[in-house]
């Protein structure tokens, strides 16, 4: 999945609110995907650089041999079957259309995945031992039903603020 702003996300399409107001205002774009991880229709984490991401959906943990960098909890809601693996340039999209059929277009990048509807845990692993991110660029996502406490902003963000 390519990235050229430094994040990635997971949405549910049928509950996620698109911002069509104001898209040009950074502060205010924060402010509303705060306010959308707090209903649980979006996580969104900062990668920490510009690049392209391998990203693994599964139900399983992550692979405990391989390497971890960092990993963070989140909760998000299924509500119509499926979640849509989202870039910065495909939540800037959203924000300036109002038409819903924008969610058929998603399919950019493959990366759809269905899950019966619920409250899901979603763990965010980077993977990779290299102090060069863009080296690392891989992450795996992992989905267990239940909850923990929601975001209140990106993952990692004040880390890797840029």
């Amino acid at each position: 999945m390519p990235d050229s702003m430094g994040m990635l996300g997971v949405i549910d399409p049928s509950a996620y609110h698109p911002m069509v107001e104001d898209h040009d205002n950074w502060p205010a774009v924060l402010s509303h995907f705060d306010l959308e991880m707090g209903r649980r229709t979006l996580l969104l984490w900062a990668t920490g650089a510009q690049d392209s991401w391998s990203v693994d959906v599964s139900v399983s943990p992550v692979d405990r041999g391989g390497s971890i960098r960092t990993q963070a909890r989140g909760s998000i809601a299924v509500t119509a079957g499926r979640l849509v693996l989202v870039n910065s340039e495909m939540l800037q999209t959203i924000a300036q259309c109002e038409s819903e059929d924008l969610w058929e277009d998603l399919n950019w990048y493959d990366n759809r995945f269905e899950l019966p509807d619920g409250s899901y845990v979603c763990t965010v692993t980077m993977l990779g031992n290299s102090e060069d991110l863009t080296e690392a660029g891989r992450f795996h996502l992992q989905f267990e039903p239940g909850e923990v406490t929601v975001w209140q902003e990106p993952a990692w963000f004040e880390r890797w603020r840029w």
